[in-house]
């Protein structure tokens, strides 16, 4: 599943956690995601993070086309995330 946190990640987390004067980590990498990106949205849910697609359809909205852009676009929100997260 594309959506779950790497190895690396977690590393990069306990890293993170052991230094003082740290900021929300996590919330600065979502902030910097949200930020950057108009179509995705991150949102912590209980203990997770999720990327959602937002987009408003309009009545010939075609769904073939659609698709295959959300999922991009996913995939790129969740890289930045990342991303976000190995700049602290």
């Amino acid at each position: 599943m594309i959506f779950m946190f790497e190895r690396d990640i977690y590393n990069q987390l306990q890293k993170w956690a052991e230094r003082t004067g740290r900021k929300p980590l996590v919330l600065r990498a979502i902030n910097n995601v949200n930020n950057s990106m108009k179509v995705a949205k991150l949102v912590i849910s209980n203990d997770s993070v999720w990327v959602c697609f937002e987009n408003l359809l309009d009545k010939e909205h075609k769904m073939e086309e659609l698709v295959p852009v959300a999922v991009s676009t996913l995939y790129q929100g969740r890289q930045r995330f990342y991303a976000a997260l190995k700049e602290e």
